[in-house]
């Protein structure tokens, strides 16, 4: 190997290495695996397919140029040559790796390496004529989002067309003068000199005859439905992985996506990317998930998960494939009749619309429904108003249970409304939207007023908002690693909680609530292990867990917190005081899963919701109400809907009694 050959390969290396050490840093594999598990099968399937149909494709886009050149091949040989050349194409820089086609077609399927180097050459450039008006109709399409100057890039992608075109209609003009100009040969041997003339000439023909037979206009549309097919099955994986997230189809718009995909593997095509473009791919298309609503680490997850995963299915059929090729040779196998390009581009388009159509109905059908659930109150009558989150009506939504004990919707949408909190003075309720239940779905943070009206955008990407003592500020959650403080009078939010150090720099922050005026944080956190209650002093920075539990809140010196994992299996809550969160007293029944507290603002009352289950999506939880003086618990609502997260609603002296609606 040349000194230069290997230096590539070592830098190659030290690039894929770096950003794989990165990766491990930035992201825990339990968020990989949580990701993966939720994975959307059905689209999964789709993307398996039409990978498939894209290898086959290409696999006929060889043959018609080698029937062309009148040498002829195994259509299944050829196939599992594809596979390979698919593997060793992403493996080296600049896509070094696909010439192994040559290899491999000379090797085991008897194919002449002039007509191998014709039919590769040709490949190539029709991959990139193909491209280029792909290209220009995407731009079009999304001309008013995109980040860059639409002109330039329909100008670049004409420049590319134009150019491929003009190669593909020079190059046995371009092979000609290879083949002549003795300054190429002046170092060399005479013998050899006039090898590689010879060689050259060889191609010559080959090109002329293949363009002589006039299939270059089947090979273009077959190179953009070959395209198409690749893109789209990338395409339909990216949904799978957000599909938990509740993003659809029209979160994704094809157009995008398609230019992120191209941007993505361009960066990865470079010289200076990593082995299998590791690296330069995965950032690219993080950047392109981002503009979707996904942030931080979400958009990177998905980026590694899409390009890893992926890659793998590449390998495992490209190792299969040359399993079967170094067992048998194809090279002296009996063809079947040459391949009709107008055959194989209607059936390709056959199978494509089956594939997509059936892809896009089971994405469809698997989209959470909407479906109302039973809500009944007990009509017990409470010293003042509840707000909470229940998702009664197929979605969660923001609910009011009033001192008369009936329940009235506050507000609710299409959008997953949850953890609402009331502001000091009661006129506000802050609360996430989230397009979903799951844990890294993209979510935002809305104000409205007590009675649920003028609802609108506070704090974008953020999570279980809290309004300060002074309601001048919001604490929340952000990407599950980090608490801020939002002030309600600049617009300006800052980190709160962890500012530096490496505690937490992987572990995940959640639930925060902050006691005394902001000198002290709570939160829950699955450091050292999932799950601990922690308490954390911002300005200083030091945090301590105080007990193996969740969802800590405290009222001056009372602390409360849902403590897991007693003799029966369920969580229970632990009233006690900051400074001996090991002591206090288990307040709720050990045969039921007590979660979501809260004291009232006197804090002579908990609020809490409990459930014989345990899923805090799905579970019936009720609300209950316990008076600490007189150690009495009242449950206020009988439901199959999960009610959640109850908050005392202060009254308002502006503001009447909620009337229910």
């Amino acid at each position: 190997m040349k000194q230069s050959s290997l230096l590539a390969l070592i830098g190659s290396a030290l690039v894929s290495a770096t950003f794989v050490l990165f990766v491990a840093s930035e992201i825990p594999l339990r968020r990989a695996w949580e990701m993966i598990s939720s994975i959307h099968l059905p689209s999964v399937l789709t993307f398996v397919a039409l990978s498939l149909l894209a290898s086959a494709l290409r696999a006929i886009r060889y043959k018609v140029l080698l029937q062309a050149a009148d040498s002829s091949v195994s259509s299944f040989g050829l196939f599992l040559v594809i596979l390979v050349r698919n593997v060793t194409a992403d493996l080296l820089p600049a896509r070094l790796g696909s010439l192994v086609y040559i290899f491999l077609a000379k090797l085991r399927l008897g194919v002449s390496v002039e007509n191998g180097v014709a039919s590769f050459a040709l490949a190539i450039l029709f991959d990139a004529l193909s491209l280029a008006p792909l290209i220009i109709l995407a731009v079009g399409a999304v001309h008013e989002d995109l980040p860059l100057s639409v002109p330039n890039l329909i100008l670049a992608a004409t420049i590319l067309g134009a150019i491929s075109l003009a190669a593909i209609l020079l190059l046995p003009r371009v092979v000609s003068i290879l083949k002549v100009d003795l300054r190429l040969y002046r170092l060399l041997p005479s013998a050899r000199s006039l090898q590689i003339q010879h060689f050259f000439s060889r191609v010559e023909r080959e090109i002329t005859a293949t363009r002589e037979h006039g299939v270059y206009s089947s090979v273009l549309l077959l190179s953009i439905f070959l395209r198409i097919s690749k893109y789209a099955s990338l395409y339909f994986f990216l949904h799978a992985i957000v599909f938990p997230l509740r993003l659809s189809f029209h979160d994704l718009p094809w157009s995008s996506v398609f230019l992120s995909f191209v941007a993505a593997e361009a960066s990865a095509s470079l010289p200076i990317a990593g082995i299998f473009g590791i690296g330069m791919y995965e950032s690219s298309l993080a950047f392109a998930l981002s503009l979707t609503g996904l942030e931080g680490q979400v958009s990177l997850l998905a980026s590694v998960l899409h390009r890893w995963i992926t890659q793998l299915w590449g390998v495992l059929l490209g190792g299969g494939a040359l399993c079967l090729l170094s067992v048998k040779s194809w090279e002296n196998e009996q063809e079947a009749p040459k391949v009709s390009p107008r055959i194989a581009l209607l059936a390709s388009a056959a199978a494509f619309s089956l594939i997509v159509g059936l892809g896009i109905s089971a994405a469809q059908t698997a989209s959470p429904e909407v479906s109302s659930q039973k809500t009944a109150s007990i009509g017990e009558q409470v010293p003042f108003e509840i707000v909470y989150d229940s998702n009664s009506s197929g979605t969660f939504g923001i609910y009011l249970y009033s001192r008369s004990g009936q329940t009235s919707l506050l507000y609710d949408s299409e959008f997953e409304e949850m953890f609402p909190d009331p502001s000091p003075d009661g006129n506000s309720i802050v609360f996430a939207r989230a397009r979903s239940t799951a844990r890294y779905s993209p979510s935002d943070i809305w104000i409205m007023q007590r009675d649920g009206t003028h609802p609108r955008l506070l704090i974008e990407n953020g999570t279980f908002p809290t309004f300060s003592g002074d309601g001048k500020r919001v604490y929340f959650e952000r990407q599950r690693e980090k608490v801020m403080a939002f002030s309600i009078e600049s617009g300006k939010a800052e980190i709160l909680f962890p500012v530096d150090g490496e505690e937490f720099k992987r572990a995940q922050v959640v639930k925060p609530r902050v006691a005394d005026d902001g000198r002290s944080l709570l939160f829950t956190s699955d450091s050292p292990s999932p799950w601990y209650a922690w308490r954390a002093e911002p300005r200083s920075g030091i945090a301590s867990s105080l007990k193996r539990g969740c969802e800590p809140v405290a009222l001056d010196n009372d602390l409360l917190f849902v403590e897991l994992g007693d003799a029966s299996g369920n969580s229970r809550l632990r009233l006690t005081s900051v400074k001996d969160p090991a002591g206090g007293a288990l307040l709720t029944d050990s045969a039921q899963n007590s979660y979501f507290p809260s004291f009232s603002q006197d804090g002579r009352y908990l609020l809490y919701s409990r459930s014989k289950e345990h899923s805090h999506e799905s579970a019936p939880y009720d609300l209950y109400l316990y008076e600490r003086a007189t150690q009495s618990e009242r449950r206020l609502l009988e439901s199959t809907s999960t009610d959640r997260w109850p908050k005392e609603l202060p009254s308002s002296p502006s503001t009447p009694e909620h009337t229910e609606k």
